[in-house]
């Protein structure tokens, strides 16, 4: 595991990686843990696509809940059945909102 050890003037320097010296190829890096499939395209991906079908399925959603609000001519059961759909589809909504603008903002961040 590498470790931060503290110089003098208040930088650190990072340790060489795990197994440098016991691994062929001198242990794994950062540069090959970004640059790997997994961690370049497939949880990115994965992500995404998650993402998009959680907005999909509440925009979907709210279009339900309002069918069930305008269709229930006066049925009490059936009207509060669409209040709560639609409110429970827009928190829906702004979750799956705020989770794609967390996203956005971690994969901005560079790392040196």
């Amino acid at each position: 595991m590498a470790q931060a050890q503290g110089i003098g003037n208040g930088d650190s320097v990072i340790s060489p990686p795990a197994g440098a010296g016991s691994l062929p190829t001198g242990g794994v890096t950062g540069t090959d843990i970004k640059s790997s499939f997994l961690f370049s395209k497939l949880i990115p991906f994965l992500i995404s696509w998650g993402i998009n079908l959680a907005i999909g399925l509440s925009v979907l959603m709210v279009i339900v809940g309002g069918y069930q609000f305008l269709t229930a001519y006066g049925n009490e059961e059936k009207h509060t059945q669409g209040i709560k759909t639609l409110v429970y589809s827009f928190i829906g909504l702004g979750l799956s909102l705020a989770a794609y603008a967390i996203v956005q903002i971690i994969t901005r961040i560079q790392f040196s």
